[in-house]
């Protein structure tokens, strides 16, 4: 089994509910609190990502992308125009949703429609490990063969092909600092800054 099978895998079989802590700068122990299958509105116990933006939980998991906003629990799935339930990850601007999937490429929702990208649109790969939008509001997908940019109408994609600072083709997560640098973790290379702003 490939390296990338293996990560996803782990995440997969590892990640099985969310802790929420609600931390207080209070002496006492924070208090955690479970969130299940049994006691919310989550579709399945494997959890693959969580972000948080505007005080609202988008949770990806193995049955979709759940949206909680501390009082109801909504959940998106291919029944609602997702191109498959496994959702790796997620990143939100405004009303646009971006979700990764595990093997059908990315989708995105502007508040009404799911539309779908996959490597015949422009992605390198079908499998997104991680979707980050940047302050010019392109999105950035990390994949097992490169990272790429989407300005909404241009896909560019760099990897060890283009750019010359790429140790590995296989980029697992993508963060942005105050200076929207991007910085990549990948695949046998630990973490690493490539100066792409």
């Amino acid at each position: 089994m490939q390296k990338k099978d293996t990560f996803a895998m782990r995440k997969l079989y590892t990640l099985l509910s969310i802790i929420i802590c609600h931390c207080t700068l209070q002496a006492a122990p924070p208090e955690w609190h479970t969130f299940n299958m049994s006691n919310s509105g989550l579709p399945h116990f494997n959890i693959n990502s969580i972000t948080i933006k505007n005080g609202k939980k988008y949770i990806c998991s193995s049955g979709g992308l759940t949206v909680y906003n501390d009082t109801t629990w909504v959940t998106y799935n291919t029944s609602d125009g997702l191109p498959s339930n496994f959702a790796n990850a997620v990143d939100v601007s405004g009303d646009d949703i971006w979700v990764g999937t595990f093997t059908s490429g990315a989708a995105h929702f502007d508040g009404n429609t799911w539309t779908t990208y996959d490597q015949a649109s422009g992605l390198p790969y079908n499998t997104v490990y991680d979707v980050t939008i940047d302050q010019s509001g392109d999105v950035w997908f990390a994949t097992p063969q490169a990272i790429t940019a989407f300005d909404g109408n241009t896909w560019t994609p760099y990897n060890t092909g283009n750019t010359s600072f790429f140790p590995s083709p296989t980029i697992y997560q993508i963060a942005l600092n105050s200076s929207d640098q991007k910085w990549l973790a990948a695949e046998s290379a630990g973490s690493f800054q490539g100066g792409i702003a």
